[in-house]
């Protein structure tokens, strides 16, 4: 795909602009953030679809196994065939668009946006669900109209060498996808809200702030519910449904189910759409929910019978502490980190986080991770965690299969396997599972899992 990185939405706008049957498909529904944006949006989908009898095209990142999963529509990812065709017909429409007006093609991300869009416009779906990308304000995702709703996370310092070096810089860039007089909904707390909150002043546009109004959020839910008529559950209720584990994923639900309630759009009136089992019907979409590599339970299959292993895409210290704090809070504290990162994070601060509550005596199965990014090496990685915490125990793995295979030795001892630290290390368990697609899973209760007493 074309390499072109140059900031700014100047070619994304031309672009949206010559070819303007991707200009405005469907309302949609924009969530950006540093953590928990990718599972904001798969619940908005599922809530969307589900709850409202919508067809629902979702755009999100990154992949795990296969490119494909960053298209989908009511939750099932688009066909290799119909990747592939929207690839194609993309490239052609960029060349054709490089050729005719001063641009260059566009980049590898603009190329992905263009084909969800295109992928969208064919299959005519009622709304859609636009994750960011990176950063908010030069977004590809930016540059879509009809946005109706939007969502900002949280701000945590992550991609600090393109966004900035604060959390007030990145909020700044992350409160660029605020527009004019549409709602807003986010989590952020601490430094970078008061960019967030000015930001939306400017634009008019009214925020709800979750980060000490969650009662609050709770009730707008069921006011707007009951109001519109439906009293056959509660938003506690709808949210005690969802399939994610962890009070992170609690607040993510809520902010999806306020956007929702506070979208204003032409095309659909959602007030409208709100029936007597609307409520209901919310609690099966969450309880539905599929997000591989968020607190994931996966089975070792026939490869490691009766193992175990939790997933988690952990790759920042806030996602290294939301980690720890879900593990500590299913007592969770035997654990087995099998551990891989890139080299551009800031691994000691994940470490310290990631390790924080481990009993002494865990241990840290640390590897290289196979990926096109550049990884840290596996003896890095263990000189910086025994640094950290000398009293765990430290293995070297030369691959993903030993790395199992000595964590499956571990288990039997009472641990409980956690493989984190990058996306990559995600797909590395996969492939070595034999899996095909992250659609594979049999998703394991976490009441199966072990815990402490």
């Amino acid at each position: 795909m074309p390499g072109n990185l140059n900031p700014g939405l100047l070619r994304m706008n031309a672009f949206l602009d010559y070819y303007k049957e991707l200009r405005s498909i469907a309302p949609c529904f924009h969530v950006g953030g540093t953590n928990g944006k990718g599972s904001t949006t798969v619940i908005l989908e599922s809530a969307l679809s589900q709850g409202f009898g919508l067809e629902v095209g979702r755009f999100s990142g990154p992949h795990i196994l296969n490119w494909n999963e960053r298209i989908s529509i009511n939750g099932q990812s688009a066909s290799q065939d119909d990747f592939a065709w929207c690839a194609t017909r993309i490239k052609e429409y960029s060349t054709n668009f490089a050729n005719d007006t001063e641009h260059d093609e566009l980049s590898w991300f603009e190329v992905l946006t263009a084909m969800g869009l295109l992928y969208f416009a064919t299959k005519k779906v009622d709304c859609i669900v636009l994750e960011v990308g990176l950063g908010g304000r030069f977004d590809a995702t930016n540059a879509v109209e009809g946005i109706v709703s939007s969502i900002i996370t949280n701000i945590e310092l992550d991609h600090t060498h393109i966004l900035g070096d604060s959390k007030e810089k990145i909020a700044s860039e992350k409160a660029g996808i605020i527009k004019e007089g549409v709602f807003v909904t986010t989590q952020v707390k601490g430094a970078g809200k008061d960019v967030i909150v000015q930001k939306a002043r400017e634009k008019n546009a009214p925020i709800f702030c979750l980060d000490e109004h969650f009662d609050e959020g709770i009730k707008l839910v069921d006011d707007w519910l009951l109001a519109n008529g439906s009293k056959s559950a509660t938003a506690k209720e709808i949210l005690e449904s969802l399939s994610l584990p962890g009070e992170h994923q609690q607040l993510n639900a809520l902010c999806a189910l306020i956007s929702i309630a506070k979208a204003k759009c032409d095309k659909i009136d959602f007030k409208k759409r709100v029936s007597a089992d609307t409520g209901s019907k919310l609690k099966t979409a969450l309880a539905n929910v599929y997000w591989p590599g968020r607190l994931q339970v996966i089975s070792g299959g026939t490869k490691y019978p009766g193992m175990e292993i939790i997933l988690d895409a952990a790759h920042n210290p806030n996602g290294a502490e939301t980690l720890d704090s879900a593990l500590n809070q299913m007592k969770i504290n035997k654990r087995c980190y099998i551990l891989g990162f890139f080299s551009n994070k800031d691994v000691p601060s994940i470490l310290a986080k990631l390790l924080d509550r481990a009993v002494s005596g865990s241990v840290v199965i640390a590897y290289q991770a196979d990926s096109h990014r550049q990884t840290m090496a596996k003896d890095e990685i263990l000189k910086l965690s025994s640094s950290i915490r000398p009293d765990l125990e430290s293995i070297l793995a030369d691959s993903m299969q030993e790395a199992l295979q000595k964590a499956s030795e571990i288990e039997k001892r009472g641990y409980t396997v956690i493989a984190t630290g990058s996306f990559a290390v995600l797909k590395d368990v996969m492939r070595e599972l034999g899996w095909n697609s992250v659609e594979h899973a049999n998703p394991v209760k976490l009441g199966k899992l072990r815990t402490e007493v």
